[in-house]
């Protein structure tokens, strides 16, 4: 499996990736290529998961009790709605940049 750098746009392996920091949802990864930081949105993670066991939840509901079939149906609708925008949003973003290197000194010397 492979993601790809926000900073840098490099393909990660995630076997290679060694340095990692926080834990649970809030977990950042360190791209080796650029040295920046990588996270998901906690938020966007939450609401996945959430759209995810309510699609099971409101299925449930609908096979077992058969006068909440429609109600049922519809929320579960909006669930897997939900869990499509939640996964489409849900990717890597970068949440400390390296630091840049000072190239004054270069500059002035073509100047």
């Amino acid at each position: 499996m492979s993601l790809v750098c926000s900073n840098c746009s490099k393909t990660l392996k995630v076997t290679k990736i060694s340095e990692q920091r926080g834990e649970g949802l809030a977990t950042e990864i360190r791209c080796y290529h650029c040295e920046a930081w990588l996270g998901k949105s906690v938020k966007i993670a939450k609401l996945k998961m959430f759209s995810f066991y309510a699609i099971i939840l409101f299925v449930a509901f609908g096979y077992f009790l058969p006068d909440f079939k429609v109600a049922a149906i519809i929320l579960s609708i909006f669930s897997g709605i939900g869990l499509m925008i939640s996964h489409f949003m849900d990717h890597l973003f970068t949440v400390e940049r390296p630091p840049e290197e000072d190239v004054s000194e270069e500059l002035r010397k073509y100047r």
